[in-house]
């Protein structure tokens, strides 16, 4: 990937701060954090994903966005594959 577009796969950390400002802070609310301490938890779950050794890394957009609606930070990317045959069953 040229490194010119290797940030438009996720949200770099410039855009998950201006972009959610009011997420961040319910967020840090929720868990008892600081803002502060609340990006470093969010960097720590969810940025890390670098499409080109020269581009900045991103945060990944769906963990992001499933956490800000949850209010819990965890792994998002999981997949139950029991229910998933369940559901084929049922089908």
């Amino acid at each position: 990937m040229d490194a010119r577009s290797a940030t438009l796969l996720g949200y770099t950390q410039a855009e998950l701060e201006a972009g959610f400002p009011d997420y961040i802070a319910r967020l840090a609310g929720a868990l008892g954090k600081t803002r502060e301490e609340n990006l470093e938890e969010l960097r720590v779950w969810y940025n890390g994903y670098r499409f080109h050794p020269e581009a900045s890394t991103v945060y990944n957009p769906v963990s992001v966005m499933k956490c800000f609606d949850a209010q819990e930070l965890k792994n998002y990317l999981t997949f139950d594959l029991t229910k998933q045959a369940c559901e084929e069953v049922k089908t």
